[in-house]
């Protein structure tokens, strides 16, 4: 009897443990899709090298976070699609004499991931925005520091999304 009544708390400490541990896994992505193809990011930015960026980070991702599914250059059983519909570069915050401290990229993309066996959107983003502040007070004189947070930002993102459409 008293074993029973301490089960409640011990599936609740379960659950919550398991919480912490969760990753996309083979057992977790349709059983129907082996390959999926990540086409290049169609950038209308004037960020010229900014969409070949953000493809092959979440080629990469893809790698790491859906292994089983083998990524093919066209016709895969899934297909994801990326625009990269702006690229800002704006002052985030002043220093006390007025002139600018840190900068804020923004990068907005839209994005579609399809499942062409079943013919049906997995995960359809419009508008999802990564940024990146890169501080001058801290050396970062560079507005790469800012594009690299923005883009790691946006990726992560997007295929977070998109893997949790399943």
């Amino acid at each position: 009897m008293r074993s029973l009544r301490a089960l409640p708390a011990l599936l609740a400490a379960a659950a919550l443990a398991l919480c912490g541990c969760y990753s996309f896994s083979q057992t977790v992505l349709p059983s129907h899709l082996k390959t999926v193809s990540i086409a290049p990011a169609k950038n209308l930015t004037y960020q010229a090298a900014m969409g070949d960026k953000l493809t092959q980070g979440i080629q990469e991702m893809f790698r790491k976070e859906a292994p089983s599914l083998r990524q093919v250059n066209s016709q895969g059983q899934a297909e994801f699609e990326i625009t990269l519909k702006s690229y800002t570069n704006t002052p985030h915050s002043y220093n006390s004499s007025g002139t600018v401290d840190e900068y804020s990229v923004a990068i907005v993309v839209d994005v579609e991931f399809r499942d062409n066996v079943k013919e049906e959107t997995i995960y359809k983003g419009t508008g999802l925005r990564g940024s990146g502040i890169y501080s001058m007070s801290k050396g970062e004189s560079e507005e790469l520091h800012g594009q690299t947070r923005a883009l790691e930002e946006i990726q992560q993102l997007i295929v977070n999304n998109a893997l949790s459409g399943w």
